[in-house]
């Protein structure tokens, strides 16, 4: 016999079919590595070299991880427990390669949020691999859905923001394939217990996987009518449980501590531990909703999907659809959206997904290129601000570097084991060794109940500071100059000078508690001007330089 006679042939699902998996997800991960590389150029060229993220958020991890290794507290300042985090387990994650590895450890966000964003775009590619009858040609319209797809998904600007949200998006991408397994053919317990596993890794990465876990145990109940109430009532419990025992165990913890039941974010982000009896208006939906026009899409798909598949049995996917809506709902009414699309990048990825693999089971595989068309001009149109976003990430990064950074090493330079208080709590809160005061209350459970019960006043920052020792107060003026307490003296202030991206303000004023500490301050003040980096200008309160503080202090001891 001839070789080709002896040639093995591909059998279903082989090395053909494997080749044919391998290509989309190379290209569209090569894309979005090219896209990171670019950003990474980008972002050092702003930044004189110092990787540093767009926003000062992952920074409190960082020290959070860091102080939890060295010194065994859970907060921002040794000794002092603070529920200053919202992903715990992020934060766990962190915490020994802070403790060990310094400054190092600043880039493992990076790291860690590349490989979440490269299985999210393996998985999704995924979805068009296993469907049957239809394979990946190499077309114009495929290629190009495969090249705007990890920008579509915001993945490479995320990235840049440094913080768990890439990793919770895929963690919770995976549990709704499971669910939609589940629901399938695949009801062997060990699948469920798969599923369970997964939604409390979620919940420790971030707690609104309980409107996750509330949509999965709506699926298992609606879903598949053809078992009975008690075989749906279980998988509903256990995934319920699944999530609700880390939350629980997280508030319990707080709890003893005397802090809230939530974390201090989740309560100065949203209205969810408010009043008793509060409950949301479906206008609270619409507006968050309006916010983001590619969810408000995506949801608009899985709601038409749901009332098509009402009227058939073998709807493959009505429970995966009834689970995401379900939480895009909760999500909408009791969380937050917004401030870089970090909040709702979960339900950004798995609606997609869901879109894609809802476009799989209605549409004919002669029409496959058609929803390629479509899926690649909603990611364009409809993810308008990501876009915007990705072109700020330098410019964001450069803000971030040039304001936050240089507070945490003016504290570190001359306040260490000192006293401090600022309203952004990142890089100095990471980069300064001791005692910290946050009056955004973040990072300061005294201030945020003093925010909840509207009794923030200057004098009780005043009465804080004094007895928490604080040496210095770094504050943006335009948002807390009101809250300075009398009698501290503005020394000087730092201006950005270019367009402001992510800081609350384009100043950061720097006070201080008395005329002896404002002589000092302004000496180390104009000491380090000359560390500066470009484009952040020292400027004088009333044109006062030191001469005129230490004259002040003078007169002040002659008069006494």
């Amino acid at each position: 016999m001839g070789d080709e006679e002896n040639t093995p042939i591909d059998p279903p699902g082989g090395s053909v079919r494997a080749a044919a998996a391998r290509w989309p997800v190379r290209l569209t991960t090569g894309a979005f590595l090219a896209t990171v590389a670019f950003l990474t150029v980008r972002v050092l060229a702003f930044t004189d070299g110092r990787f540093v993220y767009t926003i000062d958020d992952p920074a409190i991890h960082l020290s959070m991880a860091e102080n939890l290794w060295r010194n065994g507290t859970w907060g921002v300042a040794p000794g002092t427990y603070e529920s200053a985090s919202s992903a715990p387990l992020w934060t766990l994650v962190l915490s020994p390669f802070a403790g060990m590895l310094g400054s190092a450890a600043e880039a493992l966000p990076f790291v860690l949020n590349v490989v979440a964003a490269v299985l999210i775009l393996r998985t999704t590619t995924t979805a068009f691999t296993e469907s049957t009858g239809w394979r990946w040609h190499r077309s114009f319209v495929s290629i190009a859905f495969l090249l705007v797809l990890p920008l579509g998904l915001f993945l490479p600007t995320l990235v840049f923001v440094g913080m768990e949200h890439l990793w919770h998006a895929f963690v919770v991408l995976s549990a709704f394939i499971a669910l939609d397994r589940l629901l399938g053919d695949d009801r062997n317990p060990r699948a469920l217990l798969g599923l369970a596993g997964l939604l409390a890794i979620a919940t420790g990465l971030r707690l609104e996987t309980v409107f996750v876990a509330a949509g999965c145990a709506l699926a298992f109940a609606l879903a598949d009518r053809t078992r009975a109430g008690r075989d749906r009532a279980r998988p509903a419990f256990v995934v319920l449980a699944a999530s609700a025992v880390p939350a629980i165990a997280i508030g319990l913890v707080n709890l003893a501590f005397g802090q809230g039941l939530l974390p201090n974010s989740i309560v100065l982000k949203t209205a969810a531990d408010e009043d008793p009896g509060f409950l949301p208006t479906p206008s609270v939906l619409f507006e968050n909703l309006a916010t983001d026009p590619l969810l408000a899409v995506l949801l608009a798909a899985a709601i038409v999907y749901l009332a098509f598949a009402a009227g058939r049995a073998g709807a493959r996917h009505r429970g995966f659809a009834i689970a995401w809506t379900a939480t895009v709902v909760a999500h909408l009414l009791f969380a937050d959206v917004g401030w870089w699309d970090r909040y709702q990048e979960y339900l950004i990825v798995s609606g997609v997904y869901l879109v894609l693999v809802i476009g799989l089971e209605v549409v004919p595989v002669a029409g496959r290129s058609a929803l390629l068309v479509s899926l690649t001009v909603i990611l364009v149109v409809m993810a308008g601000d990501r876009w915007t976003f990705a072109m700020h990430t330098p410019r964001g990064a450069s803000n971030t570097y040039r304001q936050q950074v240089q507070v945490g090493e003016f504290f570190d330079r001359y306040y260490d084991g000192r006293a401090v208080a600022v309203n952004d709590l990142g890089w100095p809160s990471y980069l300064h060794d001791g005692p910290i005061v946050d009056l955004a209350g973040l990072g300061t459970r005294e201030v945020l109940d003093a925010m909840r019960d509207d009794r923030l006043t200057r004098d009780l920052i005043g009465e804080l500071l004094t007895r928490r020792k604080v040496e210095v107060l770094v504050v943006h003026p335009k948002q807390y100059f009101g809250l300075v307490p009398e009698g501290w003296i503005l020394v000087g202030l730092w201006d950005l000078q270019e367009d402001r991206i992510t800081p609350l303000d384009d100043k950061v004023a720097f006070f201080a508690p008395d005329v002896d500490a404002a002589v000092e301050l302004r000496r180390q003040l104009e000491e380090f001007d000359s560390s500066l980096p470009s484009r952040v200008d020292l400027t004088h309160p009333m044109g006062l330089v030191l001469a005129d503080f230490e004259d002040l202090r003078d007169r002040i001891a002659v008069d006494a």
